[in-house]
């Protein structure tokens, strides 16, 4: 095992503890939108987690550029943003049919940690179509570990934007 790996699992354990850390305070998840200070702190911690898990994601693919030079090199990367667009819908779909059902929110409420590993899938997931847009669009002499630099600039860009705006 490489040192690349090992910060990789360091970044997982870091998620891992994030997800501890988010249980032990009991941080509601749900925004009240007639509590006028809680709603803007609210936000704002949301914000802020979401950067940070995000950030903790790209850091495992900035690791994973350092331990493959072949990262984000193969020509089935071209196609890439398509494909997990498709996969990011088709999974939110899924997701939104689950709770739907009354299939999933009765785990996700007994057992929060379903709840942090779809979060984590899904955030994941964005980071990863973020990877693939700015991989499709970026020339050929940007290196992997800007692409990477960027998705995180564009994500933390499109999370302000929503939550500010919104």
């Amino acid at each position: 095992m490489n040192k690349w790996t090992g910060y990789q699992l360091l970044v997982c354990i870091a998620l891992i503890i994030g997800a501890m850390t988010f249980e032990a305070m009991g941080i509601d998840f749900a925004v009240q939108p007639g509590d006028s200070t809680g709603f803007f702190s609210s936000q704002l911690l949301i914000l802020f987690g979401f950067l940070v898990l995000s950030g903790l994601i790209s850091l495992i693919f900035l690791f994973q550029t350092k331990k493959s030079d072949t990262f984000l090199k193969h020509p089935a990367w071209k196609k890439m943003l398509g494909i997990i667009f498709v996969w990011f819908i088709l999974s939110f779909i899924g997701l939104i049919l689950l709770f739907e059902n009354d299939f999933l929110y009765p785990l996700t409420g007994a057992n929060r940690v379903i709840f942090y590993v779809i979060l984590y899938y899904f955030i994941f997931l964005f980071q990863l179509l973020m990877i693939a847009g700015v991989h499709k669009f970026s020339d050929r002499t940007v290196s992997a570990e800007i692409q990477i630099e960027r998705a995180f600039a564009i994500t933390a860009l499109f999370a302000a934007i929503l939550v500010f705006v919104v």
